[in-house]
């Protein structure tokens, strides 16, 4: 049942980053990949976040690691993504435009991993 759940899960997470993606490249252009930014930061920050709290908060709850791997790596794994990020970085720079991909590679590591530690932060202030 695990590997059902992880597929329906991550089926939901590449839906929303395929949504996600469209609609922040639909409002601010494609000019930078703001799209894939968008949902890497905001994705750290709801696996930092649920990574902490689910195994805290819902510790008690049977079935709680079919959760956690059904949402951590399914919903999530599937609605953030390394690999676009990566296409999109030698994209970049094989059109010239190396500093925008340095500024892109720097933002993405930066951000998300901050992100990721504002999710945890936010989760312990629950409990």
């Amino acid at each position: 049942m695990l590997y059902f759940y992880l597929f329906i899960a991550g089926g939901f997470g590449v839906l929303a980053r395929f949504c996600s993606v469209r609609w922040i490249n639909g409002v601010l252009g494609s000019s930078f990949p703001y799209g894939t930014f968008f949902v890497n930061v905001v994705g750290s920050l709801l696996f930092g976040f649920l990574s902490w709290y689910i195994v805290h908060r819902w510790s008690n709850i049977a079935n709680v690691e079919t959760i956690r791997v059904a949402v951590l790596t399914g919903l999530l794994g599937g609605y953030t993504t390394f690999s676009a990020f990566s296409m999109e970085m030698l994209q970049l720079m094989q059109h010239g435009q190396v500093l925008k991909a340095f500024v892109y590679m720097l933002l993405s590591v930066i951000v998300c991993v901050f992100a990721c530690f504002v999710g945890i932060v936010l989760a312990k202030q629950l409990v």
